[in-house]
């Protein structure tokens, strides 16, 4: 750790008095990309408690960095677990008088080397120093006091943690960084107090803070230096949610195989404790250097697996037009033949089992409509390829979705997974030549009419940010299906900036929601009632159907809300007739009502009134029948079903 912590704009905002709830929460969302930081109590009615742990067994988090999430820490202080998963042993000075004293009493020679400091909101200091890294050795906490037992001073090392910079002190006053300095070795004497030779704690270090493997010292890595996509230093230094981690940590593995790291490389970076990405690695303990081992040789075979450049043609427009093409549908209202839809949502939101009942939907003779309102028009041979539900996951939906009925024959063989071995999990990237041809002729050989990619960051390697690489990448997946003559779905996140806007293509690049045809976006309505909106954000060759409501079945089966077969007052129908004149563009009340005015005429020749055309407004938002939501500090007018 030779290197600075943190900016002065980041010690500033750290730094930073009267804050709001969201500032705070940042500070310990910066503070958690270096330590390993744990929600403590800001307020108790123990005092003793203060300053304390929130959660039991939170010393675990001193040897694997714990995951930040923002609601842990809502109204709380946050605390850094010391120890090799923050990478630092601090020397606590509550008595600044007696601390001098004490080390000329005891032979040391010198005060302890400036280094990162932290002033608390009371009268101490916190000195951070580099926790060692020797296998079979613990270095635990000390406390040293006065004959009349008051702290001089106190070590936090492992089992410890001290109040992290940007929390406030019981007094009132705030923790803040004093020096912004490298952290420095940590002095002898330190580590001699603080070493602890139980056996037990010894051979727990041994398992869990390891930074060697094989007798190899794993050095720091600098991922900014890697020849591999931003995305990807992006997925190493944050933190992913408990379900999606899988994906992340092989998409980053098959990043560095594809960039020839040497797994020497790829493991030190895995067990470092100040990279989230090896969180899940880190967790396996003993069996971890043969599970990161394994999953390197996977993303090796799965990178080898990808391909050769492909020959080009010729068409002319008078081919094109002699031939005279014909709009088909797959899924009428909702998908072509031939086509490319985009179904995005947040992560968690179900995307995976939207599509499998959509796939479901596409092979079964009995299934006529998709959620009971869109006509399936050709029954298809679906592939999916994908990333994220494995064997046992795949199979359990499959069977809760038909429950004793037997699993007709159209769907058993006309649902296919891209297996590698004997995993229905894999990933690639479509702008390797070996992937995209293994791709294509399985398509082509098996005579299949749809292709399901589930997630698209699973198969690139592209900044998702990046307008022209995304092109790029989309392209060559719609080539693949011109080729194939394959309809394609492609799933897709939505991202922080997509909530409450019109966003058509979900997380990153605008040129993703540009290259779809016709792209929807799944949210959920009411998590606890299973209830959620499908909004149709995009269409390019017919018109689009708005939004809807649905339920999601305890079979796991998603279907039309039965608040969208409700009979609707005349009046109401009239509303949301105007309204669905607009499609997907945002429209405000006096738009409309300028709308409804055009299309409803009144006694004689003459239109109603606008007054009447906002009581209708109102009267259908009482109904339900409309809401009013607010998008990008405006409000817009949306049908509820």
């Amino acid at each position: 750790m030779s290197e600075l912590l943190f900016d002065d704009e980041d010690v500033e905002f750290i730094n930073k008095e009267n804050c709001t709830e969201n500032e705070q929460l940042s500070k310990f969302s910066m503070l958690a990309r270096v330590f390993s930081i744990i929600p403590l109590h800001m307020k108790h009615v123990d005092p003793k408690r203060l300053k304390s742990p929130i959660e039991d067994g939170w010393q675990r988090y001193c040897f694997n960095k714990r995951t930040f999430a923002c609601e842990d820490f809502k109204g709380r202080n946050a605390g850094i677990a010391c120890g090799i998963a923050s990478r630092v042993i601090v020397l606590d000075i509550d008595d600044h008088d007696e601390f001098p004293l004490w080390l000329k009493a005891h032979g040391v020679e010198s005060y302890p080397p400036e280094t990162f400091t932290v002033r608390s909101g009371g009268k101490s200091l916190h000195l951070y120093y580099q926790y060692p890294g020797e296998r079979g050795v613990v270095y635990g906490c000390k406390s040293v006091k006065t004959e009349s037992k008051t702290t001089i001073f106190d070590i936090k090392g492992w089992g410890g943690q001290v109040v992290a910079p940007g929390s406030i002190h019981p007094s009132g006053g705030k923790y803040s960084i004093l020096k912004n300095l490298p952290i420095r070795e940590a002095p002898q004497w330190i580590l001699e107090m603080a070493r602890r030779d139980n056996k037990e704690m010894a051979k727990k270090a041994d398992v869990m803070q390891s930074v060697e493997t094989e007798n190899k010292v794993l050095h720091k890595v600098n991922i900014f230096d890697l020849p591999i996509p931003a995305e990807q230093k992006i997925n190493i230094l944050k933190q992913h949610p408990v379900g999606t981690r899988s994906e992340a940590e092989m998409s980053v593995i098959c990043s560095l195989v594809r960039a020839s790291i040497d797994e020497d490389t790829v493991s030190a970076i895995f067990e470092d404790a100040t990279y989230p990405i090896g969180e899940k690695h880190r967790e396996a303990g003993h069996h971890r250097h043969e599970r990161l081992h394994s999953q390197i040789e996977k993303a090796k075979k799965l990178v080898a697996v990808e391909s050769a450049p492909k020959e080009l043609k010729l068409m002319s427009l008078g081919s094109i037009y002699d031939r005279d093409p014909k709009l088909e549908y797959l899924v009428e209202g909702l998908w072509t033949v031939n086509d490319t839809l985009m179904l995005f949502g947040a992560g968690g939101t179900g995307k995976s089992l939207f599509a499998l009942n959509l796939a479901i939907a596409l092979t079964d003779p009995s299934i006529v409509s998709f959620l009971g309102k869109f006509p399936v028009k050709k029954k298809c041979k679906v592939l999916m390829l994908q990333s994220e539900v494995s064997i046992a996951g795949f199979n359990d939906r499959v069977k809760k979705i038909y429950g004793n009925k037997i699993l007709p024959i159209e769907v058993r063989e006309n649902i296919k997974m891209v297996a590698y071995s004997d995993d229905i999990m894999t990933s690639g990237d479509f702008n390797n030549d070996k992937f995209f041809e293994s791709i294509k002729k399985i398509l082509t050989e098996n005579d299949q009419d749809v292709l399901v990619v589930d997630p698209l960051i699973s198969f690139h390697n592209e900044d998702e940010n990046a307008n022209t690489q995304m092109r790029r990448i989309l392209d060559r997946i719609k080539i693949l299906g011109q080729e194939t003559k394959t309809s394609i779905l492609i799933i897709h996140h939505s991202g922080k900036s997509n909530l409450g806007n019109n966003n058509s293509g979900g997380r990153g690049a605008s040129s993703i929601g540009d290259w779809a045809s016709s792209s929807i976006e799944l949210k959920v309505k009411d998590k606890n009632g299973d209830t959620y909106e499908l909004v149709h954000r995009k269409s390019r060759d017919f018109k689009e159907f708005g939004s809807i409501l649905l339920r999601r079945t305890e079979s796991l089966e998603f279907k039309l809300s039965e608040i969208a077969g409700i009979d609707l007052d005349s009046h109401d129908k009239i509303v949301l007739k105007a309204l669905n004149e607009f499609g997907n563009t945002p429209v405000n009340q006096k738009t409309l009502a300028e709308k409804i005015c055009e299309l409803v005429p009144g006694k004689g020749e003459k239109s109603i009134s606008r007054n009447t055309a906002i009581k209708l407004i109102k009267n259908a938002i009482e109904h339900s029948a409309i809401r009013i939501e607010d998008a990008n500090n405006m409000q817009r007018i949306v049908p509820c079903l």
